[in-house]
């Protein structure tokens, strides 16, 4: 389990874990973060954790204000936590919205927005940074999406069972058009390009807020919200697509009722036989 906690009278934060054994129940909390790389008006926040096979564990979070805006630290079985350290992400504007993900050979990813400048107003892009080996250094943050015509958010990230690594997230074209686009890590050979997943697409279709889920084959199941800006209709709702290893992305289906309101928040989750279990939000009115 990791939180944010507030440290000073100044309102600066930093993270901390602990963690849970069947045989000793939680563990004393430990501060994953220290006054080394949290400054006096640092905002330590929105960790996310993720354990390896092997049992251990991840901790990514971003710091607004810091020069050095997201931070890692590492779990390591058998000896404890390890100092945080940055991915060495430059700081191009507030950092948003952290994902972390394992993959069964232990590799991890993380993924991030950045709020920056752009022109008269600011755009959210989207970074990446890996870690090949446990113990091993990570990647030099780079750009996941190269689309300047709108921001890039809402993403979700999962490892496969062979290893790869999913992406999907929310692509803006325009104010008033978003669609869902996907791309694929393969270690060794890197990023796929992109596919768009959604397939109502069009000037005043707002694809948003996806959900994504891997399966013990390959398989993924995206899920998503679709809202027709100004107009309404049919069209508008819940739907979701899977995604069949080795074939690629099949039909997509509406999961909510047909007329319902798109939904305003999702989530996914998959069983063992790759059953899978969805639920999302959906305003009343």
């Amino acid at each position: 389990a990791v939180w944010g906690k507030r440290e000073t009278q100044y309102g600066n934060s930093d993270i901390w874990g602990a963690r849970f054994t069947l045989a000793g129940g939680w563990q004393a909390a430990v501060r994953l973060g220290s006054s080394a790389n949290i400054g006096t008006y640092d905002q330590a926040e929105q960790p996310q954790v993720a354990v390896d096979a092997a049992g251990n564990a991840y901790v990514l979070w971003v710091q607004r204000t810091s020069d050095t805006p997201v931070w890692v630290a590492r779990y390591q079985a058998g000896s404890g936590w390890q100092p945080a350290v940055s991915l060495g992400a430059a700081r191009l504007g507030d950092p948003y919205a952290p994902r972390l993900a394992v993959s069964s050979s232990g590799q991890v990813m993380a993924l991030w927005n950045t709020f920056v400048p752009s022109g008269s107003w600011y755009r959210f892009d989207l970074w990446w940074s890996a870690l090949a080996t446990t113990g091993g250094s990570w990647t030099s943050p780079a750009l996941l999406e190269n689309d300047d015509a709108g921001d890039a958010t809402n993403q979700a990230l999962v490892a496969d069972s062979g290893g790869n690594f999913h992406a999907i997230w929310q692509q803006y074209a325009s104010e008033y058009r978003s669609d869902l686009v996907h791309r694929s890590y393969t270690p060794g050979s890197g990023w796929s390009t992109v596919t768009t997943v959604s397939t109502t697409n069009g000037t005043y279709y707002n694809n948003r807020l996806p959900s994504l889920v891997a399966d013990r084959n390959g398989n993924l199941m995206a899920m998503w919200g679709v809202y027709q800006s100004g107009y309404g209709g049919a069209e508008e709702g819940t739907f979701a697509r899977r995604y069949a290893a080795g074939e690629g992305w099949r039909t997509t289906l509406r999961v909510g009722a047909t007329g319902g309101a798109p939904a305003i928040s999702t989530s996914l989750d998959v069983q063992a036989d790759g059953t899978i279990g969805a639920t999302w939000m959906e305003p009343a009115e």
